[in-house]
């Protein structure tokens, strides 16, 4: 982790996935209020990019979703952006799976980094990197 450039490592075990991942839970797409908001392309037939549309308000700037040969899901990448008079922040998420030891299909390493700030303070910068060991 670090924040502010102050670097902390530390090995965890995890109780709660789904609090764990929440942010990139938030990347749901589909809303209907989101259903004309976002642009859909496709550079390759394993890519969607999915890049919400000028004028259109959204959190999620830009979605990302690779899949790999056999069609699952192998990265995910994205940028959400909340603004409004007393706040600014951005995160760029990552996620990347792949097979683990026993040949599942899991989550591998996960990022999320960014900055926060409030009007009348300092920008803060942060990054968190998640790897999962088993």
């Amino acid at each position: 982790m670090v924040a502010d450039g102050k670097t902390d490592q530390k090995q965890i075990v995890v109780s709660d996935w789904v609090k764990e991942l929440a942010l990139f839970r938030l990347l749901d797409l589909n809303k209907q209020a989101y259903i004309l908001s976002y642009q859909t392309t496709r550079s390759d037939s394993l890519t969607y990019q999915y890049k919400l549309k000028p004028k259109e308000k959204a959190p999620v700037q830009l979605l990302t979703i690779r899949l790999n040969k056999n069609s699952e899901i192998s990265q995910i990448q994205a940028i959400v952006q909340t603004k409004n008079q007393l706040y600014n922040s951005e995160k760029q998420l990552n996620l990347n799976c792949g097979k683990d030891k026993k040949g599942n299909w899991s989550i591998k390493n996960y990022s999320v980094s960014g900055h926060q700030k409030l009007t009348m303070t300092d920008k803060k910068t942060f990054e968190v990197v998640g790897v999962i060991l088993n």
